[in-house]
């Protein structure tokens, strides 16, 4: 019993509690991040195909120039595109919620929008003097010159978003890792916290709970069925526990609920085992003693429990039922030893309580 002691001490509980809290806290946080960075990353996608289509849109003026000249269309077949090209840059540099593009602060970018914008405003002057001039020789050649270094410009700044893309993308799997590390964290709380239960410890007073209580109780059964050894059982229950709770609160409920428990300690032998069957409710198994002997251990530690102050409830007592097990009889087992003890203790609350009660 002390190692399942042990494994649910107060601190471990406290650093626990303390461990799923922050787990929680980043889960939630993190997976926030991550739907905010799925949201950027579908912007950055859409911000790269905006600045792809510039490009195009590039390369298309310095077509549409050479048509031009050549008097195979009209300029404001040109102007749409130059329109076209002026409002993806615009966006793109500042930002478009309509057109789902952000704007990124990023210094390398922003750099390479002054220089794109630079050069757009002499290329542009250049298309509007060819407007008026189609047979401008200067301005012709320097649109079909200065479009590669154009392109060579918008080219950079698309390797500046992937580039930009690429670290969100990161820092999205990184965050994933994390959150899947949180929920492993959570999931082996829970694991742990199970191991716990089934290790048959009742994380309240450190005692044996009933499943663990019951699994000795059968096995004591059969040991003494077959070496026809006596085994007695004590079964108690805290009078007015109810109003305890009503009056001082849960919180003092449960203090009285493991002060009972190292008073009944004190009162018992080594081979005793005390086991918080449900609630308020407790049995002591007593193996190799009658019930005239368990009657008395029971009437000591009714005595123990009646003597003692408690911390903040003050004066408490307890009712007791005392059963034996029946060696020579067949059909004896688990439910009829306690149902007997039970019935005993029925008649000591019945009785003024506080007292103790047996049937054999």
């Amino acid at each position: 019993m002390k190692l399942f002691s042990k494994l649910n001490t107060s601190d471990s509980k406290v650093f626990l509690g303390i461990l799923v809290t922050i787990s929680i806290f980043i889960l939630l946080t993190n997976t926030l991040i991550i739907l905010n960075l799925v949201e950027i990353s579908a912007e950055e996608v859409n911000l790269i195909n905006i600045a792809g289509r510039q490009r195009m849109l590039s390369q298309k003026m310095a077509k549409d120039v050479l048509l031009y000249v050549d008097g195979k269309i009209k300029f404001s077949k040109i102007e749409e595109t130059i329109s076209e090209f002026e409002k993806n840059l615009a966006d793109i540099k500042i930002g478009n919620k309509h057109r789902n593009i952000p704007f990124l602060e990023n210094d390398k970018i922003y750099a390479q929008h002054i220089i794109i914008s630079s050069e757009w405003s002499n290329f542009k002057k250049n298309l509007l003097v060819l407007k008026e001039e189609p047979v401008n020789y200067p301005a012709f050649e320097y649109i079909v010159h200065n479009n590669e270094i154009l392109l060579k410009k918008i080219d950079r700044l698309v390797d500046y978003y992937e580039e930009d893309a690429v670290h969100y993308g990161i820092l999205k799997y990184q965050l994933m890792i994390l959150v899947f590390g949180t929920i492993i964290i959570l999931v082996t709380w829970f694991m742990v916290r199970r191991i716990i239960y089934k290790s048959g410890i009742d994380q309240l007073t450190k005692i044996f709970n009933r499943r663990r209580g019951a699994q000795h109780l059968r096995s004591l059964i059969q040991i003494s069925l077959e070496k026809n050894k006596d085994l007695s059982l004590i079964i108690f229950d805290i009078d007015d526990f109810k109003r305890i709770n009503d009056t001082y609160g849960h919180n003092v409920g449960d203090e009285v609920l493991k002060e009972i428990v190292e008073v009944v300690k004190y009162s018992i032998r080594d081979k005793d085992i005390l086991v918080r069957w449900g609630g308020e409710e407790f049995l002591i198994l007593t193996p190799d003693i009658d019930i005239e002997t368990a009657v008395s251990v029971a009437e000591r530690v009714r005595e123990a429990i009646d003597a003692h102050q408690f911390a903040e409830a003050g004066h408490i007592t307890c009712s007791f039922g005392v059963s034996q097990l029946k060696k020579d009889e067949e059909d004896e087992n688990l439910a009829e030893l306690i149902k007997r003890a039970d019935d005993a203790l029925y008649y000591a609350k019945r009785n003024s309580k506080n007292m103790v009660s047996s049937r054999k």
